[in-house]
């Protein structure tokens, strides 16, 4: 909701990366994180695409862990700011 929310305020440059460690279940557990990035530096996706599934891999209990990285508003291109 809140990253929909976020989408819609006309913001130019807005990521979104979250990590899922368990499956959702219990309500009172903390399964996974995220966060929401406004303007980041122009090389933070690139690096964030190899270090979640990295994390994965580390932190990954028995459940299915995944994760989340998109852009929540279009992307302008480099130069284009």
């Amino acid at each position: 909701m809140l990253a929909k929310r976020l989408g819609r305020l006309g913001l130019r440059k807005v990521l979104r990366a979250e990590i899922l460690i368990e499956p959702l279940g219990d309500p009172a557990r903390l399964n996974g994180a995220g966060m929401i990035l406004v303007n980041p530096p122009w090389t933070f996706e690139k690096e964030l695409s190899v270090l979640l599934p990295a994390l994965i891999q580390v932190f990954g209990g028995a459940g299915k862990p995944g994760f989340r990285l998109d852009w929540l508003t279009a992307q302008p291109a480099p130069g284009n700011l």
